[in-house]
């Protein structure tokens, strides 16, 4: 569920985000699509892969007196209509707070799409599993994103 390392990046020494973000709470995704129970998006398994995405791009912190704190919550993995394709959307609310004031830096909800093709899984059930994953993942990508651009004073 981590996004690929995009190139020239991973060097984030200037930014205000430096080693800066511990996670702290991580939820949502865990209901079932199609009746079966693992088709979801453990809160577990989403927490683990925003920690080593950050960590990756040298945003995370273990400390627990960083400058920042984020929150993740996946409000909603929209159910893919059967058929040749399986195409999701997931919808994830990223919350940045300093930690000195307690002041919401970022409070967003980011809306990410991917459609599975019989050519990623010859099985539905996986092609459904991987639609999930890759929405959750582009939606990392985009709070990175996000965090890569920006200009704000700590």
């Amino acid at each position: 569920m981590v996004p690929e390392a995009m190139p020239g990046h991973g060097e984030a020494t200037s930014s205000p985000f430096y080693r800066a973000i511990l996670v702290t709470d991580v939820g949502g995704g865990e209901k079932p699509v199609l009746g079966d129970e693992n088709i979801v998006i453990k809160a577990g398994e989403f927490r683990a892969a925003l920690i080593q995405a950050l960590d990756r791009e040298q945003f995370g912190s273990a400390d627990n007196n960083a400058p920042f704190r984020l929150k993740a919550f996946i409000v909603e993995v929209t159910r893919p209509y059967p058929g040749f394709s399986q195409t999701t959307d997931s919808f994830v609310r990223y919350t940045l707070i300093r930690s000195r004031d307690g002041q919401v830096v970022f409070d967003e909800v980011v809306r990410s799409t991917f459609t599975s093709m019989p050519f990623d899984a010859p099985l539905q059930i996986i092609r459904v599993q991987l639609a999930r994953e890759e929405t959750v993942r582009a939606s990392i990508s985009a709070l990175l994103d996000r965090l890569r651009s920006a200009e704000m004073s700590q």
